[in-house]
C-alpha cells in the first residue's frame, strides 16, 4: 500500500523486507521486482533502496528469530531458529518443493492467474491507458505495477513446483490495476472526471 499510495519508496520496501523476513520469504521476489521497478521510474536509488531492504529484514530478524528460536528451538535440537530462511533455502537451494508436484513453466500465466483474475482481467487493459478528451494514450503510472507484479509471476514460474497461494502477493496490485481500468471505463461512459 505504501508504494501503490506514492508514500516514501524506502518506507515502502523497508515494510516488504520485513514481510518477507517475517511472513514469507517468497516476498523477496516482489521486493526486488518492486524496487527494480522504483529504480527505473527514479523514485528510489540503489544506496538507498538495499539500505531500506537490508535494514527492514534486519529489523525484522532481530524481532522474529530470539521468538522463534524460543518456540521452536527445543524442538529442533537447540541453536536459532528463522523459519523463513529455512523455507528459502528448501525450495529454492535444496529444491525441495518439487518433491510434491511440479508443473510446467507456463502453468501461471495460463492457468492459474486465468482462475485467479477472471473479469478482473478485462479491466486490466483499460489501467494503462487515460483519456485527453476522449482520446486514449498510453499511461506509464500503471507499468511500474504491472511490471513488478508480472516480474514476480516470471520469477516463480521458473520453480518447477507451483501452487496458485504463491500468487496471493501480486493479487493486491492487480486489483488495484483494475480499479485503475474501472475508473477510466467509468469515465468514457458516463463522462465524469478522469481518473488522477
Amino acid at each position: 500500500a505504501a508504494w501503490v499510495g506514492g508514500a516514501s519508496p524506502a518506507a515502502a520496501v523497508a515494510l516488504f523486507s520485513d514481510a518477507a523476513a517475517v511472513l514469507r520469504c517468497d516476498l523477496t521476489l516482489l521486493v526486488a521486482t518492486s524496487g527494480v521497478a522504483m529504480l527505473a521510474t527514479g523514485r528510489i536509488g540503489v544506496a538507498r533502496g538495499v539500505a531500506a531492504g537490508l535494514g527492514g529484514a534486519a529489523y525484522a530478524a532481530a524481532a522474529a528469530v530470539p521468538l522463534e528460536t524460543l518456540l521452536w528451538g527445543p524442538l529442533r535440537g537447540g541453536g536459532p531458529v528463522w523459519p523463513e530462511l529455512s523455507v528459502l533455502a528448501f525450495n529454492t537451494v535444496a529444491d525441495g518443493s518439487a518433491a510434491y508436484g511440479v508443473s510446467p513453466w507456463h502453468w501461471y500465466a495460463t492457468s492459474a492467474l486465468p482462475k485467479m483474475l477472471t473479469v478482473t482481467a478485462l479491466l486490466l487493459p483499460p489501467a494503462f491507458h487515460r483519456t485527453d478528451g476522449r482520446r486514449l494514450a498510453w499511461y506509464g503510472t500503471a507499468a511500474p505495477h504491472a511490471a513488478a507484479a508480472a516480474g514476480f509471476v516470471a520469477l516463480y514460474s521458473v520453480l518447477p513446483h507451483k501452487e496458485a497461494r504463491f500468487l496471493f502477493p501480486v493479487l493486491p496490485l492487480a486489483n488495484v490495476l483494475a480499479g485503475r481500468g474501472a475508473a477510466l471505463l467509468h469515465h468514457l461512459a458516463f463522462d465524469v472526471p478522469p481518473p488522477g
